[in-house]
């Protein structure tokens, strides 16, 4: 009966004593900002999801996303051609509305204009920006497939 107990003992002492020790790689659990600062040009737009890339000139417009440090600062547009885009103005401040997890573009110069990104930017290299916006009427939806400039 000792043995017994002494047993039952040992066993909770090895069972209490056992420690798991999982090696976690902090770095991976780091939330970074989204990074997506330089030129963009456009790849492709849709406009209430029908491609329309064909039926204007993109390939003169170009955007321009700075940033100070990890936040986003000001942007600037150049285009020969006019084409609709989230905010009318050239240059001004923009902002996400989560620098972690960005689901909205603020373009501020005066007003506000907003634009939805529609695909995640958690890539390594963020390459491509979709963004989703209307001109007034919330029938009549463009989105813009960005593709980062080299």
């Amino acid at each position: 009966m000792k043995m017994k107990k002494l047993s039952v003992v040992l066993i909770w002492i090895l069972i209490l004593g056992c420690e798991d020790s999982t090696d976690v790689n902090k770095a991976l659990l780091k939330e970074t900002p989204v990074i997506v600062d330089g030129d963009w040009t456009i790849g492709k737009v849709y406009q209430n999801e029908v491609d329309i890339t064909d039926n204007f000139d993109f390939s003169s417009f170009s955007l321009t996303l700075n940033y100070s440090g990890e936040n986003p600062t000001t942007f600037s547009i150049s285009s020969t051609n006019k084409i609709p885009f989230v905010t009318a103005q050239t240059e001004g401040n923009w902002a996400f509305d989560n620098i972690i997890y960005p689901s909205k573009m603020h373009f501020i110069q005066g007003d506000t204009a907003t634009g939805i990104i529609a695909e995640s930017l958690f890539s390594e290299d963020n390459s491509k920006i979709v963004v989703e916006f209307s001109m007034g009427c919330e029938d009549n939806i463009y989105a813009y497939h960005m593709i980062k400039s080299e």
